[in-house]
């Protein structure tokens, strides 16, 4: 689970990480990658960017972790429903 910008930094970070499985006999391939975006506005231009970047990575999941206020429930559904479409879409 990076916490990471899926750019440059992250690639070098996960091919350790993949190194690190190897030397304990671990299949990178069974190993899962869940992305975490934190982001600090809802923009689902950058959320978009960021998708794209993780499954270029190899990550099997990515999550929206909101680090912007949401005055209500209606608003955090919304958000969640933008972000599901524009991951599965």
């Amino acid at each position: 689970m990076p916490i990471l910008t899926p750019d440059e930094q992250a690639e070098s970070k996960l091919a350790m990480l993949r190194q690190h499985l190897t030397a304990f006999g671990r299949d990178p391939d069974d190993f899962g990658i869940e992305g975490w975006l934190r982001m600090n506005e809802a923009d689902p231009d950058q959320w978009s960017t960021s998708v794209e970047g993780w499954r270029r990575l190899g990550a099997d999941i990515v999550m929206l972790y909101p680090m912007y206020r949401t005055p209500n429930l209606d608003d955090q559904i919304q958000t969640l429903r933008t972000f599901k479409e524009i991951v599965t879409g």
